[in-house]
């Protein structure tokens, strides 16, 4: 062989000297696949071993000292793996008692008899019978499992999840049988995962997982493998980072020493961020923005948000409480309690109004995912002898996290199929709908199709899966239970709802997954409308063409997928560039509009301009920040860093005078521009009328505008409930005289409202139906009980609006035409609108918008009912 065939040579480095006069061995002894040394003395005694690294190294010797004298052969010792690692071990002795007297020592041998890859101490006897048959008597040292793996764990909030194995041996013996041995084998077995069982304690729920490993290559733990990799850990400890992005955007970070939490942060503008960190919880504590506004967070033993304070800079924030610790975790039910103040108290004094308390109670499960909310509304009072809570849906979720079923007063349920697919929908009004997966196609059928099919559990393709429920959920099915009712809406809604009978929808795949072609089926008729969508190399949709073939849109990218171009029907083309951070800085349309836009250094709108026709350049608007050199000087004191100032656009400049310390704009000032009828440079040199309007807001707690004044100062004022939903509405010139535009709001369950008192004495109900939340009346009354509107909504099984009725109009006779008030919706197999009946009254006047022929065909319709 050459020179050439040779690496260069590696050294042993750190030969242990002590080692070299005693007689040594060479073993591998921790399964590395490298040999290690061990030494005896000259007595044949182990006096220690030392173990070599994949770097040629040694790692320190270790010494046995208090090691028994075995006076005896060789034959009568038994090595034997006793904690399941692959290597053999040496304890302190174990009696086993009732061990058969021995007259050979060969009868004795290790041996790993049940192929689980842990060793069996086996003794080999006659039965003492006249046949005289060998027996093997053995004693499993590892137990009904090996030791050393991982058996079970928890995360501490209620999840527990076991942990089983079997050896490799059973999916060998079972690959062969099925004809497909395994070409690399390990030379001895090794302990794979056989099933993983979670299970929530607080939903009740048990989810397990069987994986089925392919052949030759079994999940084993990492110490019953061998992988050949270097590993370094290198400590960083300097006091400061420093890190320069591209495109002039500098990032300074200072970093504790040792620990790597961001200290102070100072952006492009040079505002700086503070934090102070909770070191056991690793996360921030309070927070000082670039305004001296602080945030303070309180977390519990989990690391969630416990409690959360704000302040601005004129006012100390005073400490919060720590949340008492429990030293062991109480599996009972999870969850927060969300305490809210709807008004400031710092600086209140003692006799400050009393503050509403908002209270949310949120459950989640094991896996901290929220499974139902549960908000106050209500106090109890004298009026009202009971605390109003409002309960939401609860939500329940499979192994996979998908949301299997959610549940109100009624419930809609979810069937997922093995790989997490979605094939079928059970709603609470008895309409289904399912879909069908085959290869390269996914077949849709919704509600519509499958309204008058005996239910999903003689269908073929969700009869399994809904097999174990109970009937009541789904028959009678929605149009014979709809067409069985007295009620003429019902009926209306059953008979709207055939129309989309027979119909389903095919969506054709390509081999990466997107849709390429939609077809909509329609059993009575032959032909079928399909849209179809083509695709780049890298799934970005370039095309729709319609049914008719006509390209609807049209779209290319750039290297970066981002769309630069799109054609289209109707808007016509449209041409967009970006910068390197994906922000548009050029646009135009078929038009012939070319807008150009402007960003400051954080990335922020400041300028757009736009050319018409390759004409003159005008500058459509601007907006300057706190950071400008003219605003820096004051902005600390109005809170109004990092905050938008001036807008100058083509109808008025826009000043944000004052920011309170969460952010929200609390004044600013309007002036409008003398010259609104041309285009000009919205800049401060435009022209603007002298007077100037003022704005002034005011904030409560939680961010909700309280009070407003606006630009003639009249004052509106509103209230909330305890929910957040507002109440009351009212209006005052003065000060003094309030008028009530809206007196009271009652909300359900769901946080839509179902009573709404108006200022002028009216009062408005709304109705909604059982099993689907949908509006289905509305009502409105006098003072005096007199019925000013009173409509019902019907709906189809698709809950698209078929019909309306105000009961509380008479009925009209135009040209000896009776004209009820009613009105109705008719859609094709579509879905599409095609058909729309009802009432309208002309006015007596003429009206000088519209010409001769449109007034001619407006009351060509009416005459017609329409």
């Amino acid at each position: 062989m050459c020179q050439e065939d040779f690496g260069a040579v590696i050294p042993i480095r750190s030969i242990p000297n002590h080692m070299l006069d005693q007689p040594t061995y060479f073993e591998d002894l921790d399964g590395n696949g490298l040999l290690d040394l061990v030494a005896f003395d000259h007595e044949g005694r182990l006096t220690g071993y030392q173990e070599r690294t994949g770097d040629g190294d040694w790692i320190p010797f270790a010494d046995f000292h208090s090691i028994p004298t075995i006076n005896m052969h060789n034959k009568n010792i038994a090595k034997l793996d006793m904690t399941g690692n692959g290597l053999d071990d040496l304890s302190a002795g174990i009696v086993v008692p009732s061990f058969p007297a021995v007259r050979d020592p060969s009868d004795v041998f290790v041996l790993d008899l049940l192929g689980k890859g842990s060793s069996c101490l086996c003794h080999v006897s006659t039965n003492k019978t006249s046949s005289d048959k060998l027996l093997v008597w053995f004693l499993d040292m590892a137990g009904s499992s090996k030791p050393n793996l991982l058996r079970s764990f928890s995360n501490g909030s209620g999840s527990v999840t076991t942990v089983s194995y079997c050896p490799s041996t059973k999916f060998l013996l079972r690959d062969e049988r099925k004809g497909n041995p395994w070409k690399t084998k390990f030379p001895f077995p090794v302990h794979v995962v056989s099933r993983v069982a979670t299970q929530d304690l607080i939903a009740h729920t048990c989810s397990s997982t069987r994986p089925s490993p392919p052949g030759g290559q079994p999940m084993a733990l990492a110490k019953q493998t061998t992988n050949f990799i270097k590993y370094s850990t290198f400590e960083y400890t300097d006091s400061a980072i420093k890190e320069r992005h591209v495109f002039y955007k500098p990032v300074i970070t200072d970093v504790a020493k040792y620990i790597v939490f961001g200290l102070p942060l100072m952006d492009t503008v040079r505002s700086i961020t503070s934090f102070k960190k909770d070191y056991r919880r690793l996360q921030a504590q309070t927070v000082t923005d670039p305004n001296q506004n602080r945030t303070q967070v309180l977390r519990n033993a989990l690391g969630h948000k416990a409690a959360t304070a704000q302040i601005g800079i004129t006012s100390t924030l005073p400490p919060l409480s720590p949340v008492p610790l429990s030293s062991e975790l109480q599996f009972a039910q999870i969850l927060t309690i969300q305490l809210s103040r709807s008004k400031h108290v710092i600086g209140q004094g003692a006799n400050a109004e009393p503050d509403n308390i908002t209270i949310a109670v949120n459950y989640f499960n094991s896996v901290s995912r929220l499974l139902q909310s549960v908000t106050l509304r209500l106090w109890e009072t004298e009026g009202n002898k009971s605390t109003c809570w409002a309960f939401s849906g609860s939500t329940i979720y499979n192994e996979d996290k998908n949301i299997h079923q959610g549940v109100k007063s009624f419930y809609t349920l979810n069937f997922i199929n093995a790989i997490s697919h979605s094939v079928g929908t059970l709603n609470p009004d008895h309409t289904w709908s399912k879909v069908k997966l085959k290869p390269w196609t996914i077949y849709n059928f919704n509600a519509s199709n499958l309204i008058r099919g005996s239910g999903p559990l003689a269908d073929k393709d969700l009869g399994y899966h809904t097999k174990g429920l109970n009937k009541a959920l789904y028959l009678p099915s929605f149009y014979n239970r709809a067409a069985l009712k007295t009620n003429q809406n019902a009926q209306l809604a059953a008979e709207k709802s055939l129309v989309y009978t027979g119909c389903h929808t095919l969506s054709f795949l390509n081999s990466q997954g997107p849709v390429v072609q939609t077809s909509h089926k329609i059993t009575s008729v032959e032909d079928d409308h399909h849209w179809v969508f083509c695709y780049n190399a890298h799934s970005d949709k370039v095309k729709e063409v319609n049914l008719l073939s006509q390209t609807v849109q049209q779209y290319t990218y750039d290297l970066s997928r981002r769309t630069i171009l799109r054609k289209a029907m109707d808007p016509g083309s449209v041409v967009v560039l970006f910068d390197c951070l994906s922000n548009p800085l050029v646009s135009w349309e078929r038009n012939g509009c070319l807008k150009l836009t402007q960003y400051n250094s954080q990335q922020r709108e400041t300028e757009v301009k736009v050319v018409k026709n390759n004409k003159a350049e005008y500058i459509w608007s601007q907006i300057k920040y706190s950071d400008n050199e003219a605003y820096k000087a004051k902005a600390l004191a109005l809170n109004q860093r990092n905050q938008v100032i001036n807008v100058w656009d083509q109808s008025s400049v826009r000043t944000n005078n004052l920011y309170d310390f969460k952010g929200n704009c609390t004044r600013s000032t309007v002036k409008y521009t003398t010259t609104y009828r041309s285009v000009f440079n919205a800049t401060p040199e435009m022209l603007l009328d002298g007077e100037v309007f003022v704005i002034n807001s005011e904030f409560d707690a939680l961010d909700r505008e309280k009070s407003s004044t606006d630009a003639v100062g009249r004052v509106t004022r509103r209230k909330y409930e305890l929910g957040g939903g507002l109440t009351e509405v009212s209006t005052s010139s003065d000060g003094q005289r309030w008028v009530p535009h809206t007196s009271s709001i009652q909300y359900n369950a769901d946080g839509v409202f179902t009573v709404v008192e108006h200022g002028n004495s009216t009062r408005t109900s709304y109705t909604y139906g059982d099993l689907d939340r949908r509006l289905v009346g509305k009502r409105t009354l006098r003072k005096d009980d007199t019925v000013l509107d009173d409509i019902p909504y019907v709906y189809d099984c698709l809950r698209r609006m078929v019909s309306t009725k105000d009961a509380a109009q008479q009925d009209v006779f135009f040209q000896n035409m009776k004209v009820d008030s009613s009105s109705n919706y008719t859609y094709d197999t579509h879905g599409r609108l095609v058909a729309a009946t009802g009432r309208e009254m002309l006015s007596g006047a003429e009206d000088p918008w519209f010409s001769s022929r449109s007034n001619s065909l407006r009351r060509q319709l009416i005459t017609d009912g329409l």
